[in-house]
């Protein structure tokens, strides 16, 4: 059983409006929601991820939080172009080529792909998938190369104003 989180950035500053999109920092609320996610999910794993990121700042730092929270000896961050510029499909073509002995999975991109990817997969209709939101998948697969939006079955979701701080 392999398990797959979606994760879309924590919200990202606007007061820079000099910088480029990609290059958007995360705000006070990133800063403090990211963390906090992280923790949640360390708690319900109980293990290390395997981390794929959009190269965008805001996606990057994102991860970079989790995998510290999360990944005690810290792993490294493989980053991909398309979970920035590409779409749901794209999303779905870079979890096939993720490495058969990751048995936990995550990937950091952004909206509207996040949500374009939630409802093509089993999970049903879900209101906006806001900022820092994870959405956990099992999947009874031995490879990801096998990955589909049938094998795709949602177990929860996390959004940050669910939570309690």
């Amino acid at each position: 059983m392999k398990k797959l989180l979606v994760i879309r950035h924590a919200k990202s500053s606007w007061d820079h409006p000099g910088l480029s999109d990609k290059d958007r920092p995360l705000n006070t609320r990133g800063l403090r929601d990211a963390p906090y996610m992280a923790q949640i999910i360390a708690n319900i794993l109980q293990g290390s991820l395997h981390i794929i990121s959009s190269p965008a700042a805001r996606a990057l730092n994102t991860a970079l939080i989790f995998n510290q929270n999360i990944n005690p000896l810290g792993t490294e961050i493989n980053v991909n172009e398309l979970l920035y510029y590409g779409n749901e499909e794209d999303y779905l073509e870079t979890i096939r080529n993720v490495n058969d002995s990751v048995q936990t999975l995550a990937i950091f991109g952004h909206n509207p792909n996040i949500e374009y990817f939630v409802m093509k997969s089993n999970a049903g209709r879900l209101d906006a998938i806001p900022t820092c939101a994870v959405i956990l998948y099992e999947l009874e697969l031995e490879h990801w190369a096998n990955i589909n939006w049938e094998s795709l079955k949602m177990i929860n979701k996390y959004f940050p104003k669910e939570q309690s701080f």
